[in-house]
């Protein structure tokens, strides 16, 4: 009992320190893209674009973080919950599975057709690749501007005895 009374913070800790291990375990094992979004696929899009929105924001993204954690212990608790409805054979059946990635180019178009339009216009090729590269230094130039932006120094001048 003296035991107890010396380390029960320590193991507290430690059972704590164990279960988020497992949970990053199980968010690492498990697939984040899927073409019918199961499992933690939907958290991680939803995730992706509030990032993309937050623009350099520290607070917006770990809010973001934040918010992606409770949607994906969310997926983890509705999944046991199926899984004691009986309408999963195992407690993680909700999220960890074999994805199915979204169909191939060629799945969406004949080679035939392809091959046709490519005989008619055959400039498409590097038509594309014009526009692969004006997207690139669109972006390097737009990450240029605001590095800029970001750098200046709004007043020259600081401290005591400044206006």
């Amino acid at each position: 009992m003296s035991f107890i009374r010396k380390h029960w913070l320590g193991f507290l800790i430690g059972c704590w320190f164990l279960l988020l291990s497992f949970f990053v375990a199980i968010i690492l094992y498990a697939p984040h893209h899927d073409a019918k979004n199961r499992g933690f696929a939907y958290c991680t899009q939803e995730l992706i674009e509030k990032i993309s929105n937050c623009e350099d924001a520290v607070l917006c993204v770990a809010g973001t973080v934040l918010h992606n954690t409770w949607c994906d212990i969310g997926i983890i608790k509705q999944s046991f919950v199926d899984w004691l409805d009986n309408k999963h054979p195992y407690p993680w059946s909700g999220y960890v599975f074999k994805p199915e990635l979204p169909l191939a180019q060629s799945a969406y178009f004949d080679e035939n057709e392809i091959r046709e339009y490519m005989q008619k216009y055959p400039d498409t090729l590097q038509y594309m690749e014009n526009l692969k590269q004006l997207r690139k230094d669109l972006e390097n130039a737009q990450n240029k501007e605001s590095s800029i932006e970001n750098n200046s120094i709004e007043s020259p001048i600081a401290g005591v005895g400044s206006e």
